[in-house]
């Protein structure tokens, strides 16, 4: 609050020098330029900070992504398996069924040839 006097500045009772008022002058100046200067550091090192926390997120992010790409390959070829398999059992449930039906078809033959043919060859 003194400095801000203009009697501070260029005072009567407690003057300094004539040569070194402006020096004075200058100094307070500077001073208050690197009050000025500090909050554009602190301005920038927070901003830094706030980068630095960016970039690592944004770096876990990509390792994240890395595994859940693995796991969707690891899915994605678990998926063809099940779906070669799946027609393989396919194909070999259609051939016992196949089969089945055939040893079937051919039973119903036999028992009605026995049946129906010993009556036949009688009437002849």
């Amino acid at each position: 609050p003194l400095r801000e006097s203009e009697e501070w500045r260029s005072g009567d009772m407690l003057c300094a020098q004539a040569s070194f008022a402006p020096i004075l002058l200058q100094k307070m100046e500077q001073v208050q330029a690197q009050g000025k200067l500090a909050m554009v550091n602190q301005k920038l090192n927070t901003t830094k900070e706030i980068m630095a926390d960016n970039i690592e997120m944004a770096l876990a992010r990509d390792e994240s992504l890395q595994v859940l790409h693995a796991k969707s390959e690891e899915t994605n070829m678990m998926a063809r398996q099940f779906k070669k398999r799946a027609k393989q059992v396919k194909r070999f449930k259609m051939m016992q069924n196949a089969k089945n039906g055939l040893v079937l078809g051919t039973a119903v033959t036999a028992v009605t040839a026995i049946i129906i043919v010993p009556p036949l060859v009688a009437l002849l």
